[in-house]
């Protein structure tokens, strides 16, 4: 049998599906066919982790012979299950990833292949205790849900009344969580953009919703859904990042079905500790479901890129997109710390996304000096005045909060060279020197703040209220 070969490098409102047949041997078959994606048939869309890259199996399509690795062969063996067989689409099939404009082309419909698609499917993988996972999955949904009386929960409990790791449900449950699907770059867009979401693991169905209700509430530290089914967790047992993870997930979800967008900056920030196998999809990944992306003359999806041109491209967009402080906190995760080692050509602005730790604490927002105006509406943030990619260099001009009216020097007093009476004279005479010019001082701030500030406030209101970051102390 002949190797399949893509015959139609597809346009970008062309979409590429596959319709598995039914076979009563254990070899997948299926045809492909081009649509155009507004008149494209029912179809679901696969969401899954490519894992190894290495091509192990080998399917049939329009038969030709095509070679897929485990995970694809692992997902399309169990959608081969339905006895409905819709149309599919799996990006590392129905894009030929050889063609790099098709690939391109493909990646910037994204959006609009997963958010047409009429389900989203989740493909987890298979694992020996994945009934175990679902089956405890299924008593936390119930005391989430509060359904039963606490003494059935007590009863189901298998009678571990032990630590987290004693417990065959939770271990189970922990697996399914640290997953690595997770932190997969793409997947973000999957699930926020679809109409519906079902997760498959190991054969079993369950609905996004619930599992992510379930998860954000796992996720918040005063939950009390393990302790009421007799399990005391400890903080190496539980899985904080995969629970932020998919609770970043869910709202981004909410917010895109009330047609709200997050900035590239937002989404950058929220989803730093996502994964990719390629360094450019650290960016393009989140790009499309961006509000950026509606910006004319930003960034781009264009594979033919380095990752340097497509971060600078993120982080200069980001910074001209709006007043926001968001884009300027980008910059605490770049700096000399983020440089890839040896490499003099990274601009120090520009984030290193693939070099991110899981674990990196964001500093406190560079624009946090934006709440420093005391009072004054009519200031936003700093603006891009200058961006050149060829030379590296962003120039950001500044603001002008107000001015100051007078200043005033207080006498040096150095007494760490006295050895003699006369020293301590000397020193006597600059410590009333100094106390005299911060008596004046003192004086020409009163008089000073006695008077109205422009904002209607008094001056004295607008000064304290500037060094308390526009903050009450109450």
């Amino acid at each position: 049998m002949e190797p399949y070969k893509y015959t139609t490098s597809l346009r970008s409102d062309q979409i590429r599906l596959l319709q598995l047949h039914n076979d009563t041997t254990t070899e997948i078959k299926c045809s492909a066919h081009v649509f155009n994606l507004a008149s494209a048939p029912p179809f679901e869309a696969m969401s899954y982790r490519w894992g190894s890259a290495d091509k192990t199996h080998t399917i049939t399509i329009d038969n030709q012979t095509l070679a897929i690795t485990q995970s694809a062969h692992d997902l399309l063996a169990q959608q081969s299950k339905s006895p409905d067989k819709p149309y599919i689409w799996i990006d590392s099939i129905c894009i030929n990833q050889e063609d790099k404009a098709e690939k391109t082309r493909q990646v910037r419909s994204m959006t609009q292949i997963y958010s047409t698609a009429s389900r989203v499917v989740v493909w987890l993988g298979n694992a020996p205790d994945a009934d175990v996972a679902w089956w405890f999955f299924g008593l936390i949904l119930v005391e989430h849900e509060r359904q039963v009386a606490r003494e059935v929960l007590a009863v189901q409990s298998m009678g571990y009344r032990a630590n987290a790791d004693q417990h065959p449900g939770w271990k189970a449950f922990i697996s399914l969580l640290n997953n690595p699907y997770w932190w997969r770059v793409w997947i973000v867009q999957e699930i926020a953009l679809a109409r519906r979401v079902d997760i498959c693991y190991g054969g079993f169905w369950w609905g996004w919703d619930a599992f992510a209700e379930v998860a954000m509430e796992l996720a918040d530290k005063n939950s009390s859904l393990l302790p009421k089914l007799d399990i005391s967790v400890g903080m190496a047992m539980a899985p904080g990042h995969a629970l932020r993870q998919i609770r970043s997930i869910h709202d981004l979800r909410r917010a895109c079905l009330r047609g709200r967008k997050s900035t590239l900056a937002q989404i950058l920030l929220d989803f730093r500790s996502s994964r990719a196998s390629m360094d450019e999809d650290f960016v393009l990944g989140f790009h499309g479901i961006s509000a950026d992306a509606e910006t004319q003359g930003g960034l781009v999806v264009d594979y033919s890129q380095s990752p340097l041109q497509i971060f600078k491209a993120a982080v200069t967009q980001s910074l001209r997109h709006g007043p926001s402080p968001l884009p300027f906190a980008l910059f605490s995760l770049a700096g000399l710390a983020s440089i890839r080692p040896g490499d003099t050509s990274w601009p120090s602005w520009v984030p290193d996304f693939p070099r991110i730790s899981h674990d990196k604490m964001l500093p406190p927002p560079l624009c946090e000096f934006a709440a420093y105006k005391a009072g004054r509406p009519d200031l936003y943030y700093p603006k891009v005045t200058h961006s050149h990619p060829q030379d590296n260099q962003l120039t950001i001009s500044g603001l002008t909060i107000d001015t100051i009216a007078e200043t005033t020097a207080l006498p040096p007093v150095d007494v760490s060279n006295i050895n003699t009476i006369e020293d301590s004279k000397e020193t006597a005479k600059m410590i009333l020197a100094q106390t005299a010019r911060i008596k004046e001082a003192r004086q020409l701030a009163t008089a000073r703040c006695a008077e109205t500030y422009f904002t209607g406030e008094s001056r004295s209101d607008a000064f304290w209220r500037t060094h308390m970051g526009n903050r009450s102390i109450t």
